[in-house]
């Protein structure tokens, strides 16, 4: 290695060590008003502590489920494809240990396949895609709520609300999203209705949320000091295993109310809790009708009790699970593509891309 690039990166070194004091020292503020409960009814908090100690979940007898999807996308000269495939897996907890597992559709489902004709951009296409991925996971929600009336959590990977990448668009993309949109509703409803509480765990949020509910709390230098931090690097120095945040209202709706949520904003609520030793705290968001602080309890409980025992990736079993399930290969969608080629012969509009067939 040439001394520039070792000049450089020393450097680089310097000033991420002097970046992360920087947020080590402003959660220590915080901790600090947290314990002369000096940081209640700040920002958006509901509770009059920054943190909460998490005690396990001693309910002997538990019905948890999880859903995850796969996606596989691939651009050709005329069309593109997308395969995807949700899948959730249901865990029966009984005298605190697994006893019992079960799948929908079924325990390794067939993908669902959809061809869009249309000349996107490669961004526009990945809303496509994420679109047609999320209609699937959220079905399968809205399916779980409809049927499962004796499960006590579904947990979602991913947030409840829809990232600004699927929002809006124009022709195809339009009306994917109002369908979208309307399946994100039935959600809410359902989940408003029914017993079993929903939850979506996200695993690497990139949210900062809860540093905005805390800059009433600081000083000028140390608010501009957390201006590229993300809740999850902050929080690393805040919480403590065992410990999660106050829950906080998830749409802020200063800057108006996404479509999707419209109706649903003060039924929608967030957390963050810090599982295992050596991973990042998680967000959870949860849907609530009534007392959020005791459905944020429940839930935080049941997924300290569940993902501890992993001291590096502390995520809910059943997530795993289902992460591992709806998982996609190249393998399937080579299948997919011969299958394809098999019935309709050699077409233009399914040859392939030039940056991808380039000679060796």
């Amino acid at each position: 290695m040439g001394a520039d690039i070792t000049s450089d990166i020393d450097a680089i070194t310097a000033d991420l060590v002097g970046w992360d004091k920087k947020i080590l020292s402003v959660a220590k503020i915080l901790r600090d008003k947290n314990k002369s409960s000096d940081s209640g009814g700040c920002g958006n908090f509901l509770e009059d502590n920054l943190s909460v100690k998490v005690e396990p979940d001693n309910s002997s007898n538990l019905i948890v489920g999880g859903i995850d999807g796969g996606l596989l996308q691939k651009e050709y000269h005329g069309v593109n494809i997308i395969i995807t495939r949700a899948v959730c897996a249901v865990f029966k907890y009984k005298d605190r240990k697994l006893s019992d597992s079960d799948y929908y559709p079924s325990a390794f489902p067939s993908p669902k396949i959809k061809v869009v004709k249309s000349s996107f951009d490669p961004s526009s296409f990945s809303s496509v895609a994420s679109i047609f991925r999320l209609e699937g996971e959220l079905g399968l929600a809205c399916d779980m709520l409809s049927t499962q009336n004796d499960m006590d959590l579904l947990f979602l990977d991913g947030s409840l609300t829809l990232h600004p990448s699927v929002l809006g668009g124009v022709g195809p993309i339009k009306k994917g999203y109002e369908d979208l949109v309307g399946t994100v509703k039935r959600m809410y409803l359902l989940a408003l209705e029914k017993k079993t509480i929903l939850s979506g765990i996200v695993e690497d949020s990139r949210s900062q949320a809860f540093i905005k509910n805390c800059r009433s709390m600081l000083d000028v230098d140390d608010v501009k000091s957390l201006e590229n931090v993300k809740d999850t690097h902050l929080l690393t120095y805040l919480l403590s295993v065992g410990e999660r945040t106050s829950v906080f209202r998830t749409v802020d709706d200063n800057g108006g109310v996404s479509s999707e949520v419209k109706g649903f904003e003060n039924n929608l609520f967030s957390f963050y809790i810090r599982t295992s030793e050596f991973d990042r705290a998680l967000r959870v968001d949860f849907v609530a009708k009534e007392n959020p602080v005791a459905v944020a309890s429940k839930i935080a409980s049941s997924i300290f009790s569940m993902s501890r025992h992993n001291s590096a990736y502390g995520i809910p079993p059943v997530i795993i699970d289902a992460d591992q399930r709806a998982k996609l290969s190249g393998d399937e969608l080579m299948s997919v593509e011969n299958e394809i080629k098999r019935g309709a012969g050699r077409l233009a509009s399914f040859s392939e891309l030039r940056r991808n067939s380039r000679p060796v």
